[in-house]
């Protein structure tokens, strides 16, 4: 394997950091982690949202991964969250989306609930792999943090995101409180809540994967109405990319259009009529592309336009007036699928200017270290954002031990870690963390 950057030694404890993968998560079928809003929002009480996927099909979770912050000192005593999913079964609540009219079903019954998960401070990414959970079209996550006093020095909450790229979120959220705010010991009761200073208001930055994942497929292929042609719907796995193509014999196939799926049909119109027996099919590309997509000129003179491409993945947007030379302007990495890039020196130039992006190789992934006072050792590692990461321990750099499994956050692509493991006999401890692709 190879060592992609240098080692920081602390206590006599080499903390490093490796390039691997492993493992799968499903199709993502839920996305709200491409933008992020500067706030979070903490509670003592269980809390949370719904989410609504583009398949009408009852699904299995395999993945779930959900942002936080949490604000306290680490101490012997773990600051802990337990996540859980429900039906959308429960009483129904008047004023909240989503429903018929004004009316809306809470959270019912529980069909899923996580052992106590770690907090640990700063941002960071609930991260729960290898699921196994059915739902319908809609179901509710919550998380809910323990061991918090709530002061402004000891909280936690989730971070807030907005728009979702894949699925339906509304814009407000579920949590359990007690039925009279007057009266603390009153009833729990679930209810709507809504961030009423945003505009418009976020959703809490989720991304979650199920199976079975979505067959490429042509759907439909009918007559251009008002015009010569036909109209093709197909499909594809979310985050993926596909190739609409086309063959008049059966055996020679030609592109006709190349895309990035976002969890809905997709749909194609081919303005040659061809012969009656033209066939179509969709073709997956073995990995997501790059795509520069239409923009728009700003009122301050920039020109702004989204880019498309892996999440987790490093890329570079490139500029050049004659498409010869090319010169970088940008790098970045999606925390999503994608990313708004806006360029503020294309006033500066009276030619025309054009634009590429190219994927680039995975950062190094960098830690820093800190001792704490009751002897243990908080890592905060840095890497590409939104991609999921194992964090293995070693006294011999031969034989490796998972101590967890995690995601660089979709917000700043951090990772913090407390191991409280000691070696036996005051051996070394080593860290190495391994990206999943």
């Amino acid at each position: 394997m190879m060592r992609r950057h240098s080692s920081n030694w602390i206590q006599g404890a080499l903390i490093a950091a490796w390039i691997g993968s492993v493992g799968a998560v499903g199709e993502v079928i839920y996305d709200n982690t491409q933008t992020a809003y500067g706030t979070f929002y903490p509670s003592l009480n269980e809390f949370g949202d719904d989410v609504i996927f583009s398949d009408n099909r009852t699904l299995t979770i395999t993945n779930f991964q959900l942002e936080y912050y949490a604000y306290y000192t680490p101490t012997n005593t773990d600051r802990t969250v337990q996540v859980r999913f429900y039906e959308n079964d429960g009483q129904t609540v008047v004023g909240a989306a989503g429903g018929e009219g004004e009316n809306y079903k809470g959270p019912g019954t529980r069909i899923y609930q996580s052992d106590p998960l770690r907090v640990f401070p700063g941002y960071n990414v609930i991260t729960l792999p290898g699921l196994s959970v059915p739902v319908k079209k809609r179901f509710t996550y919550t998380v809910e943090f323990e061991n918090f006093s709530g002061a402004y020095l000891d909280q936690a909450g989730l971070k807030i995101f907005d728009p979702a790229v894949i699925g339906v979120g509304f814009k407000d959220f579920w949590q359990l409180a007690p039925a009279d705010p007057e009266d603390p010991e009153s009833e729990l009761v679930w209810g709507p809540y809504h961030f009423p200073e945003m505009n418009p208001p976020g959703s809490f930055g989720v991304r979650i994967g199920a199976t079975p994942g979505t067959e490429p497929a042509v759907v439909k292929v009918q007559g251009n109405e008002g015009g010569a042609g036909r109209v093709i719907t197909y499909q594809g796995p979310s985050m993926e990319s596909g190739v609409l193509e086309y063959s008049d014999d059966g055996e020679t196939w030609l592109p006709l259009q190349r895309v990035t799926f976002l969890g809905q049909p997709v749909v194609a119109v081919d303005e040659e009529e061809g012969p009656g027996n033209r066939r179509y099919r969709v073709r997956m590309l073995a990995e997501t592309m790059m795509q520069v997509m239409p923009g728009r000129w700003l009122a301050n003179g920039a020109h702004s336009f989204p880019l498309m491409g892996p999440p987790g993945k490093r890329f570079a947007v490139e500029a050049s007036t004659d498409l010869q030379n090319w010169f970088p302007i940008h790098t970045n990495s999606l925390a999503s699928l994608g990313f708004q890039f806006s360029d503020t020196q294309a006033k500066l130039f009276t030619e025309r200017r054009f634009y590429r992006t190219r994927l680039m190789p995975d950062p190094d992934i960098t830690v820093t270290t800190q001792p704490l006072a009751n002897g243990d050792v908080m890592m905060t590692f840095k890497g590409p954002r939104g991609r999921m990461v194992v964090i293995e321990s070693s006294t011999d750099m031969v034989q490796w031990t998972v101590v967890t499994r995690s995601t660089f956050t979709f917000s700043n692509g951090s990772l913090t870690y407390v191991d409280r493991q000691k070696s036996a006999d005051g051996q070394t401890l080593y860290y190495r963390a391994l990206l999943m692709p």
